[in-house]
């Protein structure tokens, strides 16, 4: 019974130290990766028909020797209002690889360009699914809310989040995967890798 109660101890006083730690994270901001080339924008048919047309949704993935870097970038229109909640932003990453980066968040709105980055702070949540299991895993999740999006807006938002497997240690496993039936517009999937 000590021995649980020593253990339970440990893992609450654990979870509260990382929780004030992951409070003072933050994102970093900074321009897209230069091995980046974002797809080029797709004109949104007039017919479109559905909540969401993808001018562009690009997902590319960097291999390096010590960490895999996955940037995410997309330029969405906004068809309906149930396409509104795409407004909530949020990007999970383990600490230990390092700390993302957004590169841009902006709202298209008739000839208006919106820069929402620029006045943007995110919350920093550290979120344990199996804390009733006593598992720890240390994902970190920034949350953002992009407010006053409208119906007709597009919403561009770039980020890249670098990740570490070490139990692969140089050696790379993943997958890239579209949905059996996605939203009509724009994708690109890619995988580049340092030389050797």
């Amino acid at each position: 019974m000590r021995i649980l109660l020593i253990i339970l101890s440990t893992l609450i006083m654990t979870f509260f130290v990382s929780a004030a730690s992951a409070q003072n994270q933050e994102i970093k901001r900074g321009p897209a990766p230069s091995w980046v080339v974002p797809s080029e924008l797709l004109p949104v048919p007039e017919n479109t028909k559905g909540l969401i047309f993808f001018r562009r949704q690009d997902t590319l993935i960097k291999l390096g020797k010590n960490v895999q870097l996955q940037y995410n970038g997309y330029r969405v229109k906004l068809l309906h209002p149930n396409a509104l909640q795409l407004g909530n932003l949020l990007i999970t990453w383990n600490p230990v690889a390092g700390t993302p980066t957004v590169h841009t968040i902006k709202i298209y709105r008739g000839t208006e360009t919106i820069d929402v980055l620029k006045k943007s702070t995110f919350e920093i949540l550290r979120r344990e699914d199996q804390l009733e299991a006593a598992k720890l895993d240390g994902m970190l999740t920034a949350v953002f809310r992009v407010s006053n999006l409208r119906v007709g807006d597009e919403l561009e938002v770039e980020f890249t989040t670098p990740s570490n497997d070490p139990t692969l240690g140089d050696k790379s496993a993943g997958i890239l995967f579209v949905s059996q039936e996605p939203p009509a517009g724009r994708y690109k999937l890619g995988l580049h890798w340092d030389e050797g």
